[in-house]
């Protein structure tokens, strides 16, 4: 509930709320608060209780949110372009549609929340929580998630090109037809990730941790995987024309009729490697085992 002094106040301009948020100590809630299509622009909502305000169409763009409680709130459509979210919680949160365009959400809680069809393109999500989150067909162009956890996330059709994911985990991700386009996802780990169908055209996958990943149907023309772990990964029907494989490891890998037309493969294990046929007839690998 509420605190009722704190919810009139919220009525007044956001020039009258952030001089009084200047003047005062007072834990702010708003919790359970219809803020909903409410013009919020550069309003200080930092460290307040929003758990399970509905925020709906709200204006919050460039707003301070750091250390927000925004649990289970109802985020779908707002507008938090540029706003600084870092630390916020906002777990089992609905953020259908909304803009986060250049937002910042360093070390913020996501897990569980449904960010499907949203546009977090620049937005820096490094260290953040977003494990089990719904991504379907979100925008994250160009946007940072380094050392940020989506484990089991579903990111299926999402737009992550030139993204920065180094050192992600993403074990047992569903990523069905993503988009990773020229994307560094160097040292991230895909233990069990579903990439069927990606686009990963020219990403950086150097060092990273891919064992048992499904990869059937992926494009992996000019990827780099240097050093990766392909074990016991399902590559069947891939393209993998012009990647660099040198020193990666594709033990117990099954790359039947993958194309590997122009590939490196210098220092590549391929103990038990599956390769019949091969979609490359000159290449060594095209000989049936």
């Amino acid at each position: 509930m509420a605190n009722a002094d704190h919810l009139s106040r919220s009525q007044h301009s956001v020039e009258d709320w952030n001089t009084w948020r200047e003047t005062t100590s007072e834990a702010i809630d708003l919790s359970g608060a219809d803020l909903s299509k409410r013009r919020l622009k550069e309003m200080n909502l930092q460290d307040a209780n929003l758990r399970r305000s509905n925020l709906s169409g709200a204006e919050l763009s460039r707003a301070n949110l750091q250390g927000a409680d925004l649990r289970e709130a109802d985020l779908s459509g707002v507008d938090l372009d540029g706003a600084m979210l870092q630390d916020a919680n906002l777990s089992h949160a609905n953020l259908l549609g909304a803009y986060l365009s250049q937002s910042d959400l360093r070390q913020t809680n996501l897990s569980h929340a449904n960010l499907s069809r949203s546009d977090f393109s620049e937005a820096n999500l490094d260290n953040a929580n977003l494990q089990d989150a719904v991504l379907i067909g979100a925008e994250l162009t160009r946007s940072h998630l380094s050392h940020s956890i989506l484990t089991r996330a579903d990111l299926s059709r999402a737009e992550l090109g030139r993204a920065c994911l180094h050192h992600a985990v993403l074990n047992d991700a569903k990523l069905q037809g993503t988009r990773l386009i020229g994307t560094d996802l160097s040292h991230a780990n895909f233990t069990e990730a579903d990439l069927r169908g990606a686009r990963l055209n020219r990403a950086n996958l150097s060092y990273a941790n891919l064992s048992h990943a499904k990869m059937d149907g992926a494009d992996l023309l000019g990827a780099n995987l240097n050093h990766a772990n392909l074990s016991h990964a399902d590559l069947r029907d891939s393209n993998l024309s012009g990647a660099n494989l040198q020193n990666a490891n594709l033990s117990e890998t099954d790359l039947s009729y993958a194309n590997l037309e122009g590939a490196t493969l210098e220092g590549t294990e391929l103990e038990n490697m599956l390769s019949q046929p091969v979609r490359s007839p000159d290449h060594p690998l095209s000989e049936e085992k």
